[in-house]
């Protein structure tokens, strides 16, 4: 359900960031109870989250660390995975008696070329060095040791949790009923909830108002569980037509636009190898100086015309060979040319 406050208290059940599979709280819903109860006075949040996305949870982490006043977050029912950072920005961190607590490494769903997942690599490895940050500077256990229990998805009841320093007390009165959530898509989950998953039928595509009709979770490999990209629903042909066709109307938005003569190298890169939008190219371009042209340079937009009238190569061509019309895109090179004829002259 959405972040709310009920009797004074900030209420954090549910789905961490907005979900296509069920109801959750965002980080932007938490600042705005944040400013209702006030930035000086003691506060308690209580959570119960089975997790979600990490940049939700590490906004919402800073959101309750950077208060003036003292703020005790209750674990609830659960609070695992990215739920588990935002746990970590309580002053005070109270577990219920059955409560739990797991962490474990972010994870996320990549494609492309090998470009391309490097980028979804460096994405997770600068999630894993955040979360590590956070859960150290509240433990007290060092990096490495703090790094294995990730690894091992590592589920911690009240005593345990208080123990290690992830908790600063536990609480006798019972925990409430865990979040909703399929928690068989976790490796290591306790046997219980997978069981009490599986006797009230909950699974990523059935569970609340917002289920999909279609799209189970990957096996082993949940879109729930990822904490770092909000999952995209399955493209059916109509879908994968629409993007492509939103796709190809940027790129030419931004290579034809006016913005782009005298730098169509740069149109060229912010099109092809980056994904903003095209009024914020033609502004990109519009602050950029133009290349100095010459009087030889051929035209840019019959190059083009040529180039794509071309038939598709089935073979690799000689790099050697430079095509008729061809234009040379490189910039430095250019730049080296236009300098080294000037010292010619």
């Amino acid at each position: 359900m959405p972040a709310q406050i009920l009797d004074g208290e900030l209420v954090l059940y549910g789905f961490v960031g907005e979900s296509l599979w069920t109801d959750g709280f965002t980080a932007g819903e938490v600042l705005t109870c944040l400013a209702e109860l006030g930035h000086d006075g003691d506060i308690t949040a209580r959570i119960n989250s089975p997790g979600g996305y990490l940049d939700d949870g590490v906004a919402i982490f800073n959101a309750l660390k950077a208060r003036k006043g003292k703020t005790t977050v209750v674990v609830d029912g659960v609070a695992a995975s990215s739920a588990s950072i935002i746990v970590m920005g309580g002053d005070e961190r109270v577990m219920r008696t059955g409560a739990l607590l797991m962490i474990h490494d972010p994870s996320t769903l990549g494609y492309g070329t090998v470009e391309d997942l490097q980028k979804v690599i460096n994405q997770l490895e600068a999630g894993i060095g955040s979360m590590v940050s956070i859960y150290s500077e509240r433990t007290g256990e060092s990096a490495e040791e703090t790094r294995a229990i990730m690894k091992a998805e590592t589920w911690l009841d009240a005593e345990d949790a208080v123990k290690r320093g992830f908790a600063t007390s536990s609480e006798a009165t019972a925990a409430e009923p865990v979040a909703a959530f399929d928690y068989r898509v976790y490796a290591h989950a306790p046997e219980p909830l997978k069981a009490l998953a599986a006797k009230n039928g909950w699974s990523l595509k059935a569970i609340g108002s917002k289920a999909r009709a279609s799209a189970p979770a990957e096996p082993g490999h949940p879109t729930e569980k990822n904490m770092t990209e909000k999952p995209k629903a399955d493209p059916t042909s109509a879908d994968a037509a629409k993007i492509a066709a939103d796709t190809k109307a940027r790129i030419k938005a931004i290579t034809t636009c006016e913005e782009a003569k005298g730098r169509e190298g740069l149109a060229e890169h912010i099109a092809f190898a980056t994904e903003m939008s095209a009024e914020d190219a033609k502004a990109m371009l519009a602050a950029s100086p133009k290349a100095e042209a010459k009087a030889d340079d051929p035209d840019p937009a019959a190059v083009y015309e040529q180039e794509r009238r071309q038939p598709t190569a089935l073979a690799k061509p000689d790099a050697s060979k430079k095509r008729p019309g061809a234009v040379d895109r490189s910039p430095l090179k250019a730049a080296v040319d236009r300098a080294n004829a000037r010292v010619k002259r």
